[in-house]
């Protein structure tokens, strides 16, 4: 029936008379029994023919609509290159479904929010490919109608959600929502038939709808939030005349708290600590997301707008700056809500004070000595602003603490210290507190005026995120949107950058030296599975199609960016082998199969700079070594025997590794349409010897300058000729060094923990 009514008709046909009443419900209980068993396929070919019969059958245009709804999702998952994209026909035909259906039902709340999610992902899925088309080649007929489908599918989400809110919030128990279908948003076209195919509405199904709507009503406001913030963005980046998303910041954040109010108002639970995830309190866990949210694009737009210039020479664009003012009143404000001081609360201690003194001091704030005792003056335009951090005074046991301090902000600093191990989430990155000096009324101006910069105002928004983000890894150990975001924040704050420890959040202490700290998303990484250990988030509601695998592309990509930028090239090649393969079916879900192969490909890409980059440093910190050594010590000897230079020298089993990594880019870049996944073992083996061991196998891989600076630091494979040989030479030695290796008659001398500290 769908495919054979035209285009932009709605108009359903009358019910063929004579029919029995055996024949008009045999095809829906058979369709039925198919669906509820899992067979879908043959639901759906009953469904049609149940259609035939009774075309007015709500119960079989909302059940074909699910099914395809379920068809579509399992597209966006998928992760094979030749059946990721989404077929147009498929969407029309859903959202005709969709349409008919909610015409149909008498109480259509579930089938509006089924509809808006798949709109909303549809939009999601669509930008995402617009995204990469920048560095990609991707058909160009499917690009154009994503970049359709961005605008028209962020529109219907927007209304279907918008609708059930309206039934949640009409006062009267009778409604006609469900009759005002909104236009389909698609290339299928929305006319309405002549005549209404609503039924008349019960005033007990009208109660019961209206109770259903105030159900999902956070769910529609965390959408509408999402909406918002994702109309803003398309409008900014089709008008570069636009002021951009700062204008509706506000707005959308309002939006999150509502969606945080209803589900406080639902009976939502805010336990401590989630770690069984097949059991989970009542409205947990998206209590956890959306309080994770409305912090993560606060962050993400302060540092995309970046401290505020403090130079009248250089003022910022009055239209496009965020409100720091009022941020900084809303994020406050935040730290009462039920979500931070109902998860219960912590022993109180002898050193509770001394603990909650220190992460105050951590929000950016260093007190002259009057103000270590009182509470700081508010800035004038955020009069509900409650942060009155306590600082710690260096004396013998004598700790000051401000005697009103009961204000909305401790809400979320109180709780920390009583969970445990809170030094895993809180990380001194202010300067400690200035020295008590005398009081003057030219420090009170000072502290004043310093109240009130925005670039203080800037630091203090981004330290609160920055606790509420550990606060969120705290209640949800393994939530992996926040500890990308956690990491990227240590990349790009300016206070607070920190490469390392953006590494560690990521893939966990580098070396066993290492402080344990917040996050380690690829922690527990296998050799034949990098993703071990990471889970969804559990639950359907937040868990969209295609978001996992998008944010495992990011957090891989910055993980990538991290090793290059802070010279680890060891990890670049372990990222390299553990992506290179195709893993096994049942583990394709982490990263689309074309996002698997470039980013392998650019892992290895990245390894030749960020290997002659390390062998630069290297070189420089030896010289700079011998010169101290020979000439400003007066006792050469001692010094030697104190800091020996050559224990920063390379092992040869670098030089063979360094070696082998260029006979993998010369059998790459050789073999014309070699993909990441195709070099196999056998292939590295057979040119280890032969075509890679000449000086024209340098040039196709690109490593000659990489191999004549390792093979000079490497004294331990030197021979008679010295360090100054040929590229020819150093390619031989390397091929006797591995032979003597493989037959184990000539020891390797250097080999132990010379170069280990280059894992780090």
């Amino acid at each position: 029936m769908m495919q054979t009514k035209p285009k932009g008709t709605l108009g359903l046909p009358s019910e063929p008379s004579g029919l029995s009443l055996l024949t008009r419900f045999m095809y829906y209980l058979i369709a039925d029994h198919f669906m509820k068993n899992n067979s879908f396929d043959r639901a759906v070919e009953f469904y049609l023919k149940d259609l035939r019969a009774c075309p007015r059958r709500s119960d079989s245009w909302a059940a074909l609509g699910l099914i395809y709804y379920s068809e579509l999702e399992q597209i966006i998952n998928l992760t094979n290159l030749r059946t990721e994209r989404v077929s147009p026909d498929a969407v029309s035909r859903c959202l005709r479904c969709f349409t008919v259906a909610l015409n149909l039902l008498s109480n259509p709340i579930t089938l509006l929010v089924e509809r808006g999610c798949l709109a909303y992902q549809l939009h999601s899925y669509s930008a995402r490919l617009v995204k990469k088309s920048n560095g990609r080649t991707l058909p160009e007929a499917h690009l154009n109608l994503c970049r359709k489908w961005r605008y028209r599918m962020l529109q219907l989400a927007e209304s279907s959600y918008e609708e059930v809110l309206a039934v949640s919030q009409s006062p009267s128990p009778v409604s006609q929502v469900g009759c005002q279908g909104t236009p389909c948003a698609t290339s299928v076209g929305d006319d309405r038939a002549a005549q209404p195919l609503c039924p008349v509405i019960k005033e007990s199904d009208a109660l019961k709808r209206k109770e259903q709507a105030i159900e999902e009503s956070w769910l529609c406001y965390y959408m509408l939030a999402k909406c918002a913030e994702k109309k803003a963005t398309l409008s900014a980046q089709q008008d570069s005349c636009s002021p951009g998303i700062a204008q509706y910041f506000l707005q959308v954040m309002h939006a999150y708290e509502l969606a945080l109010d209803a589900l406080d108002s639902a009976g939502a639970k805010y336990p401590k600590k989630i770690i069984v995830y097949h059991k989970l309190p009542f409205r947990a866990v998206e209590a956890i997301e959306v309080f994770y949210k409305i912090h993560a694009l606060a962050l993400k737009l302060l540092l995309h707008y970046g401290p505020p210039s403090s130079s009248p020479e250089q003022p910022d664009q009055a239209g496009d700056q965020i409100p720091l003012m009022e941020l900084f009143a809303f994020l406050t404000k935040l730290q009462s809500c039920k979500f931070v001081s109902s998860a219960g609360k912590p022993k109180r201690g002898k050193k509770r004070t001394a603990v909650v003194a220190g992460i105050s001091s951590k929000a950016g704030s260093t007190l002259p000595h009057k103000h270590l005792c009182e509470t700081p003056p508010l800035p004038p335009s955020v009069e509900t602003s409650t942060e009155q951090p306590a600082q710690v005074v260096e004396s013998d046991a004598a700790v000051c603490v401000p005697t009103n301090t009961a204000t909305a902000g401790d809400g979320l600093l109180d709780e920390l210290p009583g969970l445990p191990s809170q030094d895993e989430f809180i990380d001194l990155t202010s300067p400690e507190p200035a020295a008590c000096k005398d009081d003057s009324p030219s420090s009170e101006d000072h502290f004043e005026a310093n109240q009130n910069n925005p670039s203080v105002i800037w630091r203090k928004c981004v330290d609160l995120c920055r606790v509420a983000l550990e606060l969120v890894l705290q209640r949800l150990p393994l939530h992996y949107k926040a500890m990308y975001r956690l990491a990227d924040l240590y990349c790009r704050a300016p206070h607070l950058k920190d490469c390392t420890k953006a590494l560690s959040i990521l893939l966990g202490p580098l070396d066993e030296r290492g402080k344990p700290t917040v996050g380690g998303l690829f922690k527990d990484r296998k050799q034949n599975n990098f993703f071990h250990g990471v889970w969804r988030i559990p639950t359907s509601d937040i868990d969209r199609s295609g978001n996992f695998a998008s944010h495992m592309y990011r957090s891989v990509n910055m993980t990538l960016d991290l090793l290059h930028e802070v010279g680890d090239w060891r990890h670049l090649v372990h990222i390299f082998h553990q992506l290179r393969k195709q893993p096994p079916e049942d583990k394709r879900g982490f990263l689309g199969e074309g996002d698997r192969v470039f980013l392998a490909k650019r892992s290895f890409n990245l390894i030749r700079p960020t290997l002659m980059n390390w062998l630069t440093k290297l070189s420089q910190s030896i010289s700079s070594n011998l010169k101290d050594m020979f000439s400003t010590n007066d006792n050469p000897h001692e010094a030697s025997a104190s800091g020996s230079p050559s224990a920063n020298f390379i092992s040869p089993e670098t030089l063979v590794q360094i070696y082998r990594l260029h006979c993998v880019s010369y059998s790459r870049n050789s073999v014309v349409g070699d993909t990441a996944g195709g070099s196999s073992t056998s292939k590295e083996t057979s040119v280890l010897g032969s075509k890679a061991s000449t000086v024209a196998a340098l040039d196709v891989s690109g490593y000659a300058d990489v191999l004549r600076l390792a093979y000079q630091l490497c004294p331990a494979a030197w021979d008679s000729r010295g360090v100054d040989i040929e590229l020819e030479a150093i390619l031989q030695r390397c091929t006797e060094i591995i032979g003597s290796r493989a037959s184990s008659t000539v020891p390797l001398v250097g080999i132990g923990k010379s170069d280990t500290s280059s894992l780090h």
